[in-house]
């Protein structure tokens, strides 16, 4: 009995000072857009409770949309700090290489957020633990997935209307992210024996993609559907739609990329028809990572490399999701809970929204019962 309890007293001890150490990391998020930008803004914002319940320091910086500025960002950063444990960072395509090859001088680990680089520059930076061995983790989403289950649910609720399937794409930037996603609608469109008439591209941008809708319809004036890469630009794709007179929902389906706010609204005001989302968690879900594998719990995969599925939301279902929008909601998820370490009864280690729905609607019952 007296050994059981020393063995116990001990196990205690070197639990706290595990925890005590792993207390002590830090992680840079290198957020690749600008400071308020919607999408990332909710990113950051979530990571960074991520980063509280784990007892994380987190350092967030801008790369502002360029990968000069990013990298020069980047060097200002670790002039003036010490090199955190972790970097956490979106790879801007023309750019992977040259970050890596800057990293590679510290000692730092690097988690790459989506999947960005393809072609020959992924041939120069390969995968994880390979060429660059602090490149220890990708996570991602399967973008050309996402993009099918975006346009199947975009043409069927044509096909319902009685409408022709004549649709065109309005993507983000000549890039491996617009190109894999613009692969899934040209997979869809074949299966559907519908007519693409083009594909353009707005920089991500809600005023480039308002301009570009209005001479899309002019040239083809009988499209039915527009696919956007985001919600962005599906809704300045939105307001030219309702300019020339037409009926987005109606005369038009629209569907995008991310669950903005404004994204979410339009759809209940059955404007935008549905928009695919859940990747506002990647940097939460990279800490989750860091913060499990820092005790030996490895969340990814073979390859290093994890994927989380993106989930489609439309006027049918937004409500089950609802929660998903509501800011204090998620500001209460308690991400320690979705670790590994701390619930080892978990059987998945792959990365889950109905998991943050699951934690949070547990701790309300428990509440409930106590009170």
């Amino acid at each position: 009995m007296n050994l059981r309890i020393v063995f116990l007293f001990i196990s205690i001890i070197f639990l706290n000072n595990a925890l005590a150490a792993k207390n002590n990391l830090n992680v840079l998020l290198i957020n690749p857009s600008i400071e308020n930008d919607p999408f990332w803004h909710q990113v950051e914002a979530l990571t960074k409770k991520a980063a509280e319940d784990l007892d994380i320091k987190l350092d967030v910086i801008y790369g502002n949309g360029n990968r000069f500025i990013q990298l020069q960002v980047l060097k200002k950063y670790l002039s003036q700090n010490e090199a955190p444990d972790y970097i956490m960072l979106v790879n801007y395509p023309g750019g992977a290489l040259n970050t890596f090859d800057f990293l590679a001088k510290y000692p730092v680990k690097i988690i790459t957020l989506e999947q960005t680089i393809s072609g020959k520059e992924k041939k120069s930076i390969g995968h994880p633990n390979g060429k660059f061995k602090n490149w220890v983790g990708e996570i991602f989403h399967d973008n050309k997935k996402a993009s099918q289950l975006l346009a199947s649910r975009l043409f069927e609720k044509a096909k319902k209307k009685g409408k022709p399937l004549i649709v065109a794409g309005i993507s983000g930037h000549f890039g491996s992210e617009s190109a894999i996603r613009n692969s899934g609608l040209v997979a869809v469109v074949d299966s559907y024996q519908a007519e693409l008439k083009q594909i353009v591209y707005a920089q991500w941008s809600r005023e480039d993609a308002y301009t570009k809708t209005f001479k899309l319809l002019k040239r083809y004036p009988n499209i039915s559907i527009l696919w956007c890469a985001s919600d962005e630009m599906a809704l300045g794709a939105i307001n030219a739609i309702k300019r020339m007179g037409l009926k987005p929902g109606k005369d038009i389906f629209v569907g995008g990329f991310d669950w903005i706010k404004e994204g979410i609204n339009s759809i209940k005001k059955n404007e935008m028809t549905a928009s695919v989302g859940g990747h506002f968690m990647m940097g939460a879900w990279g800490l989750l990572a860091i913060y499990d594998k820092e005790f030996g719990i490895d969340r990814l995969k073979k390859g290093n490399e994890s994927t989380f599925e993106l989930e489609l939301i439309e006027s049918d279902n937004i409500a089950a999701y609802s929660a998903l929008f509501n800011q204090k909601f998620l500001m209460e998820v308690d991400f320690k809970r979705l670790s590994l370490f701390h619930s080892p009864t978990q059987t998945s280690s792959s990365f889950k929204l109905t998991d943050i729905l699951k934690v949070n609607t547990t701790d309300t019952t428990k509440k409930t019962n106590t009170n």
